[in-house]
């Protein structure tokens, strides 16, 4: 809050799963923090009441209830349903993450079927090698897709985007760069000037696209402020596959990028 913070996003691992999360939203609240959450939408329904108030919450989405049970868990995806059914009567902006890999790549129009059915925005994003971190080796190869299916699937979304899709939260900018992965594609970070992660232990760091990104961990023994100046990256970072390239994208000027941020986090605040 001293250092300027108007945003910050709780995410993980599984943020619900702490039994303290409806103090800590509102501890953020009652301090002008906007509170963004991201989820996997089991507990969503168990905890409606600890969450009312967030700006925004993203769920995980990765197709229909047999593919997305096959990656999630067994009942996973009727609990995602059920949490769009509780979430419709709140004040609160849902967003859909949906992971681009070999089992959910036909899938897409379904992914848009029901943003559309439940007037929700979604982005998407390809597996990357970071996902496996403390997961084994074997989580990358077993889930990326195939490169040319992987840029059909995106290809796709280019063509709804064009049609005028306003579900797909991408800008046009950025899908083209996403259609560009695992080719390298550099991107000036404006994320690494204003915002960072923080774990429970404290330690923080400026983003986890990267493989390795360990190595950048910084505990800040209380020195906020001077830590977060000092964050680094790899020189050039040329990982970034996620939604956060929209706001990297404005480094290079990219126009529909920036009015896709403003609409989304601006235009009602």
């Amino acid at each position: 809050e001293k250092l300027g913070a108007k945003f910050i996003k709780f995410s993980g691992g599984e943020p619900l799963l702490r039994d303290d999360i409806g103090e800590i939203i509102s501890y953020c609240r009652k301090r002008g923090l906007i509170v963004l959450l991201n989820s996997n939408g089991t507990l969503v329904c168990e905890k409606l009441k600890e969450i009312g108030g967030i700006e925004e919450i993203q769920i995980s989405l990765d197709g229909p209830e047999s593919v997305h049970d096959y990656i999630r868990g067994k009942g996973t995806y009727n609990k995602v349903i059920q949490a769009l059914e509780s979430l419709k009567g709140l004040n609160i902006n849902v967003v859909f993450t949906t992971v681009i890999s070999k089992y959910n790549i036909e899938f897409i129009p379904f992914i848009l079927e029901l943003a559309e059915k439940y007037k929700v925005g979604a982005y998407f994003q390809p597996v990357t090698q970071d996902m496996s971190n403390g997961c084994g080796a074997n989580v990358f190869s077993e889930f990326a897709p195939d490169i040319d299916g992987y840029r059909k699937a995106i290809g796709l979304l280019i063509k709804e985007k064009r049609k005028g899709n306003h579900f797909i939260l991408h800008s046009m900018s950025g899908l083209r760069h996403l259609y560009c992965w695992p080719i390298p594609r550099s991107v000036n970070c404006i994320e690494s000037l204003v915002c960072c992660f923080m774990e429970p232990d404290s330690s923080m760091f400026v983003c986890n696209m990267f493989p390795h990104y360990e190595r950048y961990l910084v505990n800040t023994h209380g020195r906020l402020k001077e830590n977060f100046l000092n964050l680094s990256l790899p020189h050039p970072c040329t990982e970034c596959w996620a939604s956060d390239v929209e706001l990297n994208l404005l480094g290079k000027f990219k126009l529909d990028a920036m009015w896709g941020i403003w609409k989304r986090f601006c235009k009602n605040k």
